[in-house]
């Protein structure tokens, strides 16, 4: 069997085992943001000043997630590319 397809059948497994891992992991995540955010709001040990900090942490974590998505999906990219220039 050709090097070039194994490697990119190796990629295309690696690309899919991620994004399936990605998606589970971004699931869970909004999951757990709904019940906490369902806490906050009834809860008096929070001030507004206290979730304000809280929900521009959580946007900051989102930002960055999908600023490593966007980063690993244009690596996936260039490793195909790669495989794929001699054909």
């Amino acid at each position: 069997m050709d090097q070039k397809k194994i490697s990119q059948q190796m990629i295309e497994f690696n690309k899919t085992v991620f994004d399936n891992n990605f998606n589970m992991m971004k699931t869970l995540h909004e999951q757990t943001k709904q019940v906490v955010n369902k806490f906050w709001e009834k809860s008096p040990f929070f001030s507004e000043e206290g979730k304000k900090v809280i929900n521009a942490w959580g946007r900051i974590y989102q930002q960055s997630c999908d600023d490593f998505k966007n980063i690993t999906d244009s690596n996936f990219t260039k490793a195909d590319d790669f495989f794929n220039q001699g054909k």
